[in-house]
């Protein structure tokens, strides 16, 4: 691991919690107590396949961040499209995280942008699972198309 390795968690008492050094997930978030897949595969924090660059507020430092969800709901088709190489409800990648999603963003964004990173999280209302891709020069027009 590279960038917050540092970092670690406290309780109110002053007792280690966790570090992303000893930790097995590259957490989205740095705050607050984590749960992992295996202790609640329906309720699990964000956490990172993959990311190219420091960790910000909620994402990779510099990026914007679209979940699948929602870029499915504005554009369905080409969503299908750019998520084809993705399993489990189109969240997933197959093969190499990065090349993948890379390729994916290319086809909902257009080609010049640059995917940074990929996070998988949990709807704790559904339980179904989200993608969150951390993307940076995205075309001016895919902008105002999606209406983000």
């Amino acid at each position: 691991m590279s960038y917050d390795d540092d970092v670690i968690h406290f309780d109110a008492s002053g007792r280690i919690i966790g570090s992303y050094q000893d930790s097995r997930y590259d957490w989205v978030d740095r705050r607050g107590k984590k749960t992992t897949p295996e202790e609640n595969p329906y309720a699990f924090s964000p956490y990172y396949l993959f990311r190219d660059g420091p960790k910000g507020d909620g994402g990779v430092k510099g990026s914007e961040a679209y979940y699948t969800d929602r870029m499915a709901s504005w554009d369905p088709e080409k969503a299908r499209r750019a998520l084809a190489k993705f399993y489990s409800w189109g969240t997933r990648p197959e093969g190499n995280p990065q090349k993948t999603c890379q390729e994916a963003a290319e086809i909902y964004f257009g080609k010049g942008v640059k995917c940074v990173g990929y996070a998988i999280g949990i709807n704790v209302s559904s339980g179904y699972p989200y993608g969150i891709f951390y993307v940076t020069d995205i075309p001016k027009e895919t902008v105002e198309d999606t209406g983000a």
